[in-house]
């Protein structure tokens, strides 16, 4: 009886995929239970098709819909390059400044002109980590890691909303500069 049981359930489950609508707690759902398990609830199938599952203790969150506009914005926002700024706020740096993005090293150049943008090219949503290291330098100077989204304007510069920013120093010691920072 219980194999009978299953077959009839699938069986309607496929139907009411083909010709009606699913609802849990009395939210429709389009697809969203595959891979799930649902006990002790009560199946309701309605004359027009539409399946209702009654389950205590089980809820659906409803996605909130948004209209295309919305989403090319988020798009266009999520598809923004990051950039680190890098700038010698006093002193001079002579020794290679080396930078790290999630202990991944990006690259590896001199900051002599007193600052330096990295492209970090579309990162991921979600925390990450940049890591600044320099050998030890001849002159003690204080520096700012700025980390931010970049828009390429027409006249070739890159304008950069800073998402955040830390101040750091160098010299004799070197310098270790590790900052986090939330990409969205």
């Amino acid at each position: 009886m219980k194999k009978v049981s299953v077959f009839l359930l699938l069986l309607s489950l496929f139907t009411t995929a083909l010709y009606g609508a699913l609802y849990l707690n009395g939210v429709k759902i389009d697809g969203q239970l595959s891979g799930q398990t649902i006990k002790n609830c009560t199946i309701e199938f309605k004359k027009n098709g539409d399946m209702h599952i009654v389950a205590k203790n089980y809820e659906i969150a409803q996605k909130e819909k948004q209209s295309p506009a919305t989403q090319t914005a988020k798009a266009a926002v999520q598809n923004k390059p990051y950039y680190i700024v890098f700038t010698v706020v006093s002193g001079s740096i002579s020794v290679p400044v080396t930078f790290f993005l999630d202990g991944k090293q990006v690259t590896r150049e001199v900051a002599s002109t007193g600052q330096l943008s990295i492209d970090l090219g579309k990162v991921s949503a979600g925390k990450h980590q940049i890591d600044v290291i320099a050998d030890a330098n001849k002159t003690i100077g204080e520096c700012s890691v700025a980390i931010g989204v970049g828009v390429e304007k027409a006249n070739h510069t890159i304008e950069i909303s800073v998402v955040t920013e830390k101040k750091g120093s160098f010299g004799p010691k070197g310098l270790k500069l590790e900052h986090l920072f939330t990409a969205e």
